[in-house]
């Protein structure tokens, strides 16, 4: 090939390059996603309303009834509730109420349908009906699962061997308090064992939780760097390369319907496999290839959203702060990190929906041990077209906007 041709055809890759980054570029700026609601007779959840003009203008709440509730404590659903027994409202604030009650209840994720009635007693008084649908409780999830960190970057081997495979246990409101209760059992590729027990009220004035878990883990590979922004594997299909075992408490504190806060403390014992300390000595930072850490944190999160699993309207905002390591034990390492966080969900017309969310991350030491190192590219913290990439740092943000187009309206 000629100088000449070469030259071209190095030119025509780098305008290639620069036309995809602002291709990527822009489809990241303004993500749309199409949500589509398959629509029923009946809405998931619903006030049915019976007061009339002749009422008076104040209302009183005479009686509040909750019918369906087979196995879901009384004191759970009253719980959520923003109006209570012998309140006297404005009847425009008794409706905002209801439906912001309605709200509440449905995310507590424990009815599949949730409707409220309001029917008048007198010229002044109004009895209040709430019907719920209790859903399915105990869900035996099998597991078969790949071991990347998501289908783009498996896509790139299509090994099927490397898959997990077991049984998830998940029975919610054991005990019919909103108690969670998870068994898990991981084999394959990877071995997980573990139990979790979440009790969100041990107080009268249900205001205080507790949960607590406790599992060990066996991996025959992990990442132990990166390599252009990716990540590289060590992997020994003969053992194990990386074991963990882990314990960990945390308390909780609702204030109010929307406000909650966390105490957590873990203990974490992780044992290296020598090859991979080899490949990257700073991966635990430890002379011995194990240590042993306790970390604690606190965490705070407020939520105030139509509904918590795809929100439309509302906002959410969120922190946490965590001391990994407290220098106390052998090889343990000190290091301080914080995550902020914010979401806004606006509703622009019927069928429109704009949300923004912002995510920062920082930590006290530039020098990370590698195993600790969560930067861009972990969990929720990716952007869209590049999943495959990893920047680990002392720091990160990510911005993200999104654009939802609602396909089909339900109506009663």
């Amino acid at each position: 090939m000629h100088h000449n041709e070469r030259e071209h055809l190095k030119i025509n890759e780098q305008l290639l390059a620069k036309m995809k980054s602002v291709f990527f570029a822009f489809r990241n700026l303004i993500l749309c996603s199409i949500i589509i609601c398959f629509c029923s007779n009946v809405s998931l959840a619903q006030i049915v309303w019976h007061l009339n003009d002749s009422l008076h203008p104040t209302v009183y709440v005479a009686n509040i009834t909750i019918t369906g509730n087979k196995k879901t404590k009384e004191a759970i659903i009253v719980r959520e509730l923003i109006f209570h027994k012998n309140d006297t409202l404005n009847t425009d604030v008794l409706f905002a109420a209801a439906q912001r009650s309605m709200e509440n209840v449905m995310n507590t994720s424990l009815f599949n349908f949730v409707e409220i009635h309001v029917t008048p007693q007198d010229i002044t008084g109004a009895d209040i009906t709430i019907i719920v649908k209790e859903k399915w409780y105990v869900w035996p999830f099998p597991i078969f699962e790949g071991v990347d960190r998501n289908i783009n970057e498996w896509w790139q081997t299509k090994d099927f061997s490397r898959v997990n495979y077991g049984m998830y246990l998940l029975h919610e409101n054991f005990r019919g308090r909103k108690e969670n209760l998870q068994i898990n059992a991981r084999f394959g590729y990877s071995l997980k064992l573990g139990l979790t027990y979440n009790v969100p009220y041990i107080d009268k004035a249900k205001t205080q939780g507790l949960a607590f878990s406790a599992g060990t883990q066996r991996y025959r590979e992990t990442a132990y760097a990166l390599a252009g922004n990716q990540l590289k594997f060590y992997t020994n299909s003969q053992s194990v390369v990386r074991r963990e075992t882990y314990a960990w408490l945390r308390y909780t504190k609702r204030k109010g319907i929307y406000r909650t806060q966390n105490i957590f403390a873990e203990y974490r014992d992780v044992k290296l496999d020598d090859s991979l300390s080899t490949l990257n000595p700073n991966y635990l930072k430890s002379s011995d290839n194990r240590i042993k850490m306790i970390l604690a944190g606190v965490s705070y999160r407020y939520e105030q959203v139509d509904f918590n699993v795809y929100p439309l309207i509302g906002y959410a905002i969120s922190g946490e702060v965590t001391q990994n390591g407290l220098g106390l034990l052998h090889n343990e390492p000190a290091i301080l990190s914080a995550t902020l966080g914010a979401r806004r969900f606006i509703k622009l017309s019927p069928r429109w929906y704009h949300a923004i969310s912002v995510r920062a991350k920082i930590f006290s030491s530039p020098t990370v041990p590698f195993y600790l190192q969560r930067g861009l590219g972990y969990g929720n913290d990716f952007v869209r077209g590049y999943e495959l990439y990893v920047v680990n740092g002392q720091y990160h943000f990510v911005a993200k906007i999104i654009l939802n187009l609602l396909c089909f309206l339900c109506e009663k």
